[in-house]
């Protein structure tokens, strides 16, 4: 079990080049989001690396007492969802500011109702508040601050966390994940992360900011970085994308593994 970055890591680890992974029978990665892309070469890694298994997602939190769904049911896996709820969890869609319940493959807030949920914040009432809602019929939900879709087969999609989610001066809205996701695949990049920094001359929104490391071998030059820049526009509205684009040496990471969206 680990986060992402503990499997990007081993694809780049000298030593699991020529290693035999036919023992590995069950990878687990949660408790941040994985980009398709990296997903895929995890699943190509593996499988060239002579393990039957492919990477096994899973999403929670921990006011529901860790995960809710899975991809585990014997690899059945949508590239790109973490899964399908476990059993005895209800999940749905909803409106982030009138709570109304949405169909299939339309974004919203993410809400659980679940067996394994905790009962409350203790001494914490605005917490308590913002977390938890009992609807007419006495269901109480957990509004997880997630927001993603859910298809026809009931796989879930995470697009990401509400609270990442950067709103730009103009007030247009921009998805973190889809434009880390359309940078990776850019074939001098290993990863990218993006997130919302001050807006120069306003006090109003914040500047879609792409941190990038690029894959050994490949020089930090300016004309590289132009060429990732102009691979992002032709992949993706130029509104929906990074209006900075930045190399870095090393994306940091909080000492649990997770990316440290905060030093950024």
């Amino acid at each position: 079990i680990g986060v992402p970055s503990h499997f990007e890591k081993l694809m780049l680890s000298k030593k699991a080049q020529n290693m035999d992974l036919s023992f590995l029978i069950s990878p687990c990665c949660g408790g941040d989001s994985l980009i398709p892309e990296v997903e895929q070469k995890i699943n190509t890694f593996l499988k060239e690396h002579n393990s039957e298994a492919q990477i096994i997602k899973g999403y929670g939190m921990t006011e529901l007492g860790s995960a809710i769904s899975t991809t585990q049911y014997g690899n059945i896996n949508k590239i790109g969802s973490v899964g399908l709820p476990y059993p005895k969890n209800v999940i749905t869609v909803r409106d982030p500011k009138t709570r109304e319940e949405l169909t299939y493959n339309v974004e919203g807030e993410f809400y659980v109702s679940s067996p394994s949920a905790m009962t409350k914040y203790i001494n914490a009432p605005e917490e308590q508040e913002k977390v938890f809602w009992t609807d007419e019929n006495g269901v109480k939900w957990v509004k997880t601050g997630d927001v993603g879709y859910i298809d026809e087969d009931g796989f879930i999609f995470l697009k990401g966390r509400m609270k990442r989610m950067i709103v730009r001066p103009d007030g247009h809205n921009v998805w973190p994940s889809m434009i880390e996701a359309v940078i990776v695949s850019h074939p001098s990049v290993e990863q990218c992360v993006v997130v919302g920094r001050p807006a120069p001359n306003t006090q109003n929104g914040k500047i879609p900011t792409a941190f990038i490391k690029i894959k050994q071998g490949c020089n930090q030059t300016e004309e590289l970085l132009q060429d990732i820049e102009t691979y992002s526009k032709e992949h993706m509205p130029e509104r929906d994308t990074a209006s900075v684009f930045r190399f870095i040496d090393e994306i940091p990471m909080t000492n649990i593994g997770k990316v440290d969206y905060r030093s950024l």
